[in-house]
C-alpha cells in the first residue's frame, strides 16, 4: 500500500470549507432567478395582455364590420373575408389556396 500523502487530509477539509462557503450564495441565485421569472412573467401577462383566440378572432370581426361601414371594403369582400377568418379557425383550406395550375403541354408538328 502506498502511504498517504501528508498534506491531503488538509486540502480535502479546505476544499470542503469553500463548498460550504458557496452554498448560501447558490441558494441566493436560485432565489433571485426565480422571482426574476415571475416579475417577467407578471410584466409580460400586462403588456402583452390576454392572449385570448377568441378575443382576437372578435376584434378580426370588428375591423372588418368597420372596414365596411367606412366603405374600404364591399359586400362581396366582407363576406370573403370572413369567410377565410371561419374556413382558417376551422383548420379547412381557403379559397386563396388554390391547387397548381397544370402545365399547358404545346405540341410541335
Amino acid at each position: 500500500m502506498m502511504p498517504a500523502a501528508p498534506g491531503l487530509p488538509s486540502t480535502l477539509a479546505q476544499s470542503s470549507s469553500g463548498a460550504m462557503d458557496v452554498l448560501p450564495w447558490l441558494g441566493v441565485l436560485i432565489v433571485f432567478v426565480i422571482v426574476a421569472g415571475f416579475v417577467i412573467m407578471a410584466l409580460r401577462k400586462r403588456l402583452l395582455g390576454p392572449m385570448d383566440s377568441s378575443a382576437q378572432t372578435g376584434s378580426i370581426f370588428e375591423d372588418l364590420n368597420a372596414m365596411h361601414a367606412r366603405g374600404d371594403i364591399s359586400d362581396e369582400e366582407l363576406a370573403a373575408a370572413k369567410r377565410s377568418v371561419v374556413d382558417r379557425l376551422a383548420g379547412r383550406a381557403g379559397p386563396s389556396e388554390k391547387p397548381p395550375a397544370p402545365e399547358s403541354r404545346r405540341s410541335d408538328g
